[in-house]
């Protein structure tokens, strides 16, 4: 068991999370632009992101933050790391399956991990070794191997860091296994966590390990497994991961051994 500090640091990211919500309701459905790489960013994303490293250097002084808008990276093991608004697109038109995501990591290993999904008001939760709760109740992940029924969500956009779809889609064709698509990779991982789905497979690359730090070590604790494409861990304090699959661990090895000719996109 953690010291008492973990859970402080899981009550600051509590706190943080329900701030983050506020905003998200006020600007709801608010026009989005383009930043670098085609990829869409709201003023929501930025408010939400300034208001962790503010919060960050209030509290924790000695803290990095590392968000997908902006960061504040010092000499310190850990590093918040943070997707302010993931499924920007479905913010800006409407659609509710946007989640604000935020882990604490330690060396490079996520030792905290908050995941809300704010319109459906679930939060997702964990702490290192100490299980995984939405709402305060445990999850599990599912038992389901690849078969028909089984779900397993795929994400892909122009500009990430592989090709997924072709692989997954004969991987789908040969197990009857069905391929989804969310445009949440953070939402995909919740359902994950709690035994929705068996599993995501998510091709970024670059400054992409917020989508993941925290869905690391709470589909971990609800009995998952993520690595990156390849099977292997990673650390979550820097911009870079190469790739992750999200799973039960039941179907882990066989879309390792599926995608490990996957080419560059």
């Amino acid at each position: 068991m953690y010291t008492v500090s973990m859970q402080e640091y899981l009550q600051f990211a509590r706190a943080i999370a329900k701030k983050a919500a506020r905003i998200m309701h006020a600007h709801y459905g608010a026009a989005f632009d383009e930043k670098e790489k085609r990829e869409a960013v709201t003023a929501a994303d930025r408010e939400i992101n300034r208001l962790l490293i503010t919060e960050v250097e209030k509290t924790y002084p000695n803290h990095s933050v590392y968000g997908e808008e902006e960061s504040s990276i010092k000499e310190s093991p850990f590093v918040w790391v943070c997707d302010p608004i993931d499924g920007t697109l479905h913010f800006a038109s409407r659609t509710p399956l946007s989640c604000f995501s935020l882990a604490l990591a330690e060396n490079g290993e996520s030792k905290v991990g908050l995941i809300y999904d704010v319109f459906s008001d679930r939060m997702y939760t964990a702490i290192k070794g100490e299980g995984a709760f939405m709402n305060g109740k445990p999850i599990h992940v599912s038992k389901k191997d690849l078969a028909p029924n089984t779900i397993i969500d795929e994400e892909w956009w122009p500009c990430c860091g592989f090709d997924i779809v072709p692989a997954v889609h004969a991987l789908s064709q040969q197990t009857k296994a069905y391929v989804m698509k969310i445009g949440s990779t953070v939402h995909a991982t919740t359902l994950v966590a709690r035994g929705d789905f068996a599993a995501v497979i998510f091709p970024g690359t670059e400054n992409k390990s917020m989508d993941i730090a925290a869905a690391k070590l709470i589909v971990e604790e609800a009995g998952g497994k993520v690595t990156d494409i390849t099977g292997k861990d990673q650390r979550y304090d820097t911009g870079i991961i190469n790739g992750a699959i999200v799973s039960n661990g039941v179907v882990h090895d066989a879309l390792v051994r599926a995608l490990q000719n996957v080419p560059r996109s």
